[in-house]
C-alpha cells in the first residue's frame, strides 16, 4: 500500500496521469493541473527549506532528514527549479 501511495504522489507531482487522480471530475479542479507541481514546491519550499537549501524539520529542533531532502528533490524537478534542486 505504501508504495502505491508514493507512486501516485510522485505521478501527481510530475503531472502524470494516475488512476486515483483520473477518477476525479474535471469540474472539481480549482486550478489547472499544470500548476500543482509548482504550487506544491512553493509551499514546501516556504515551509521547510532554509536559505542555504537545507530541508528542516521545524517540529524537531530544525534538524534535517534525508527523507526531507528526498521529498523536495522531485518537487523541484516537477517545478523546473534547477537552482533550488542544486542547493538541496
Amino acid at each position: 500500500m505504501r508504495r502505491r501511495v508514493s507512486g501516485h504522489l510522485l505521478a501527481a507531482m510530475a503531472g502524470a496521469p494516475s488512476p486515483a487522480l483520473a477518477a476525479a471530475p474535471q469540474a472539481a479542479l480549482a486550478v489547472e493541473p499544470q500548476a500543482y507541481p509548482i504550487d506544491a514546491w512553493e509551499l514546501y519550499r516556504s515551509r521547510f527549506v532554509s536559505a542555504e537549501g537545507r530541508v528542516v524539520d521545524n517540529d524537531n529542533g530544525s534538524i534535517s532528514h534525508s527523507e526531507g531532502q528526498g521529498y523536495g528533490m522531485p518537487l523541484t524537478v516537477a517545478a523546473r527549479d534547477r537552482a533550488n534542486f542544486d542547493k538541496l
